[in-house]
């Protein structure tokens, strides 16, 4: 719902906003007014109601101390007999009550009724709505009136109630024994008997005033002032919102178009056009006019910027592009226009995205050709990443000649394990050719001559297998990804020069921190990579006093973190940046390439992995680190 009004235009808000402050302040002003006037209608319709209980008492009382007496003289004296007529002149409760008519006449919503629960008059029995006045008067004394509201018959009373207590004067008719009472209850057919003492509770006097016509004109004088009053915000709230309009809401909206029109290229970057205002509205078109000027100038600039980027990034020979991560291309050079793979990368865009960082992938494209596809993450505001570079480097050449320094490297240390393997080979052939001249002897039994047979045979296998590793060591091959287990390949690379560990007198240790650590990548090639360091290993403790090999491994993370140190000598300082330069050594003349490390570096980095070292005057220790494959992390 508050979307929906938000999208609204200003002056439709703005109307949305007054019209409830209307409906609201009409219906308070109209409840203020209801109160006051049902305040004033009470006050004076009690005012109303003491008056006429007043005059109805000073009418009582006249005829209870003055004309009731002087009647009751002149009756004795000329021996009348009490009638009907007669009782209107002596009965208060009569009297008034025929007062009481004649005002109804014009007042029909004054009432007086005089109650007892023991009346001589049937008439004036005690009402059932009374009976709890009546019940207060009787237990409170010192109670002289009760006034409050009743509901009765459905309609809404004022009731100002007086309690009525026996006087002396009261006896003559209203007791058994009165003088009068006889006569009286005679005319009224009564045949209960009165006993009435002195300031006994006889009943009470009940006047009621009815709201029903006040109350309805209150409501009609109400709901007229509400209607008016609601005519009258009405067209206030139309002149406002006119105003508003006028004043603010088009000036806006011309102002609103304008950009607009401008944003969607139907209008050049130019200042507004609009009349000469001092107000809020002016200054802002003024602030707007001088906003579009500096954007006129910094669109200038950045057109600017734009072509000398353009430039820039054209002069980069490898093709280069800006993608989106839908493979949007947004800026490209003419390297990667003509780049005829045009390889969007997508998977690897996507990865960059999620984990934010650079990531490289190795790609084989058509006609025998290599790349390095590098993409790495455009970072906006809030560290969000929705863009990506793509940098394509063509290796094909620099692959051909890593193979050849590859060669070359393998070459050269096979060399070096070259009399370890004709050592190997010497004992299993010293051994064959003892056996041969035992066999040629007649004196031996069949069960001599199988075994001797068997030890034969053992020591052919152990020759073939001593050549087979030989040749693949040797063979050329392309890289193979592979999940494999890098403690297995470790122990292969061991098996070939444990000779040489034995014959320098190295002191081996293993310290793997789990039996399988599975990676991805080639088992050969990094096993040249184990071989070339173990080796650096070994020829680096050739002066040392304390010969101790160490290979450790351990996955950490997303990571496999092989360590190969040894306790020589260390590396000096001033050649600790060359180390991984080609065809560096330290090596005497034809003992080395000097290929060995940065044949070791490059294929690391095919590998995803990375290559470094740490060194003291104690030892050095090269670090492989490797991406741990899909079933360790399984495993794990």
């Amino acid at each position: 719902m508050w979307q929906r009004f938000y999208k609204l235009p200003l002056y439709l808000k703005f109307l949305g906003l007054l019209l409830p402050i209307l409906v609201v302040s009409t219906s308070a002003l109209s409840l203020f007014f209801y109160l006051h006037l049902k305040d004033r209608v009470y006050y004076s319709s009690w005012q109303r109601l003491e008056l006429f209980s007043l005059e109805l008492d000073w009418v009582g009382q006249f005829v209870k101390h003055h004309l009731r007496p002087a009647f009751f003289e002149l009756i004795h004296g000329r021996k009348l007999i009490l009638s009907e007529e007669t009782l209107q002149f002596i009965s208060t409760t009569r009297v008034r009550k025929a007062l009481l008519s004649e005002v109804q006449k014009k007042y029909s919503d004054l009432i007086f009724e005089r109650m007892s629960p023991y009346p001589l008059n049937p008439e004036n029995q005690l009402r059932d709505y009374a009976k709890d006045v009546y019940r207060q008067f009787l237990e409170n004394r010192s109670l002289k009136e009760w006034r409050g509201e009743m509901i009765i018959g459905g309609r809404k009373y004022l009731v100002l109630a007086k309690p009525v207590y026996a006087e002396q004067g009261c006896m003559s008719c209203h007791h058994q024994a009165g003088s009068e009472f006889k006569k009286i209850k005679e005319y009224y057919r009564n045949s209960q008997g009165y006993a009435w003492k002195t300031n006994d509770l006889m009943g009470i006097e009940v006047y009621r005033l009815d709201l029903k016509t006040a109350l309805e004109e209150l409501n009609s004088a109400v709901v007229t002032f509400f209607l008016v009053g609601l005519v009258f915000l009405t067209i206030l709230l139309l002149l406002l919102e006119t105003l508003f309009f006028t004043l603010v809401a088009k000036p806006l909206q011309r102002l609103s178009n304008h950009f607009k029109e401008i944003r969607q290229g139907e209008k050049p970057l130019r200042p507004f056009e609009a009349e000469e205002r001092d107000d809020e509205i002016g200054r802002l078109v003024k602030e707007f006019n001088a906003l579009a000027i500096h954007l006129e100038e910094v669109q200038r600039e950045l057109e600017k910027s734009l072509t000398i980027l353009q430039t820039v990034v054209d002069s980069i020979t490898d093709p280069l592009a800006l993608i989106s991560k839908d493979c949007e291309i947004i800026l490209e050079n003419n390297a990667f226009k003509n780049w005829k793979e045009r390889e969007c990368a997508k998977e690897l865009i996507e990865e960059v995205l999620e984990e934010k960082k650079a990531k490289t992938r190795y790609y084989e494209g058509k006609g025998g050709k290599i790349y390095n596809i590098h993409v790495y993450p455009v970072f906006e505001k809030g560290n969000e990443v929705e863009k990506a570079i793509i940098l394509v480097e063509d290796i094909t050449e620099r692959k051909k000649m890593e193979e050849r320094m590859f060669l070359l490297e393998k070459y050269a240390s096979l060399g070096q394990i070259a009399a370890g393997i004709a050592h190997e080979l010497n004992n299993p052939l010293s051994g064959m050719l003892l056996i041969v001249k035992e066999l040629q002897k007649d004196n031996l039994s069949t069960q001599e001559k199988l075994q001797y047979l068997s030890l034969l045979y053992e020591g052919m296998l152990r020759i073939q297998s001593i050549l087979r590793d030989l040749l693949q060591f040797s063979r050329a091959e392309e890289v193979k990804a592979e999940t494999i287990d890098l403690v297995d390949v470790l122990e292969k690379s061991l098996g070939l020069i444990a000779h040489l560990i034995s014959k320098n007198g190295i002191e081996l240790k293993k310290d793997y921190k789990d039996d399988r650590i599975w990676v991805k990548g080639d088992a050969k090639k990094l096993g040249q990579v184990f071989l070339n360091l173990i080796l650096n290993a070994i020829q680096a403790m050739e002066t040392s006093t304390q010969k101790s090999l160490t290979i450790k491994v351990e996955a950490e993370r997303e990571y496999a973190i092989s360590a190969i140190s040894d306790t020589g000598p260390g590396i000096p300082e001033e050649l600790k940046l060359k180390v991984f330069e080609p065809f560096f050594t330290t090596k005497p003349p034809g003992q080395g390439t000097g290929l060995g490390l940065t044949v070791a570096l490059a294929i690391i980095q095919k590998h995803q992995g990375d290559l470094w070292f740490e060194t003291s005057s104690s030892g050095t220790t090269f670090y492989v680190k490797l991406p741990l494959a899909k079933k360790h992390k399984n495993e794990a």
